[in-house]
């Protein structure tokens, strides 16, 4: 028997479907409701926050970070509680917060094999990068350097702009919000508030 769902997506031409269960594993069904492929059980964490890539050809998991080809083969896992992808699949950035404190969380730029680009501390951590996988945009701590041996105190965060290898670009001064979502063309960015959503542009 299939354990109980967390996610449902239909493949991008509509003739098939995958679905992310609660024993760790993907299923992907033909439209008619025939198992073509599933993973082994407990190979892909929480698998609810699903979509295909614009070209069809990859499952991306956005929750706790996974790629997998469209035959079920897993690309990689990625560390995080938030995955945004390059088009290309090339750079990988992740957030993670721990799921009680104390202690900071963090964003942090994956080649596709999972290698470490860079990662920065963040008390409000979200991040996401444009389609050709050049700029990155997070909400991370001013103050990089947590202290040690001592009752952590929440940091505070800024609204930055970084390259793929990590270096500063520019910040968004005054701006509240965790990044969430890119536009397709990478020109706008959403942010999530505790209060609302919010759109901005680069510039």
């Amino acid at each position: 028997p299939i354990c109980t769902p967390l996610g449902v997506v239909f493949s991008r031409d509509g003739k098939s479907v995958v679905m992310g269960t609660g024993s760790a594993r993907l299923y992907l069904f033909t439209r008619g409701g025939k198992e073509r492929w599933s993973t082994p059980p407990y190979s892909i964490s929480y698998p609810s926050d699903i979509l295909f890539s614009p070209d069809g050809g990859f499952i991306l998991i956005r929750e706790c970070g996974a790629i997998l080809r469209v035959d079920g083969s897993i690309v990689g896992t990625y560390n995080g509680c938030g995955m945004s992808t390059s088009t290309n699949l090339r750079t990988i950035v992740t957030s993670w917060q721990p799921p009680h404190g104390p202690g900071p969380g963090h964003v942090t730029a994956q080649d596709e094999t999972g290698k470490e680009i860079w990662s920065n501390f963040s008390d409000d951590p979200g991040g996401v990068i444009t389609p050709d996988g050049e700029t990155i945009i997070a909400r991370v701590n001013i103050d990089q350097e947590p202290p040690e041996g001592e009752f952590y105190e929440p940091r505070e965060t800024a609204l930055r702009m970084f390259s793929r290898d990590g270096k500063k670009l520019d910040g968004f001064p005054n701006l509240d919000g965790r990044p969430v979502a890119i536009s397709p063309d990478g020109t706008r960015v959403l942010l999530e508030t505790s209060k609302s959503l919010n759109a901005i542009d680069l510039n």
